[in-house]
């Protein structure tokens, strides 16, 4: 499956961060999680998840931060 960042989102490399432009809200992410957000967006879909990364993507998705594309 594809995803996609969220249009309302914008992905700050530098601060390992995504922000929301309607909320005006910064989302961080620990290491772990933005590689894991930045592997969900390069499509890395030949790619083992472990339940817990599966388990992060169903948030990115329940949070609306990245959508099926």
């Amino acid at each position: 499956m594809k995803y996609k960042l969220n249009p309302l989102f914008t992905l700050r490399k530098t601060d390992k961060a995504v922000f929301n432009f309607s909320r005006a809200e910064l989302t961080q992410f620990n290491d772990t999680g933005f590689d894991i957000l930045l592997a969900v967006l390069e499509q890395e879909n030949d790619r083992e998840w472990t339940d817990d990364e599966d388990e992060f993507l169903k948030e990115l998705i329940k949070e609306k931060i990245v959508e099926e594309s």
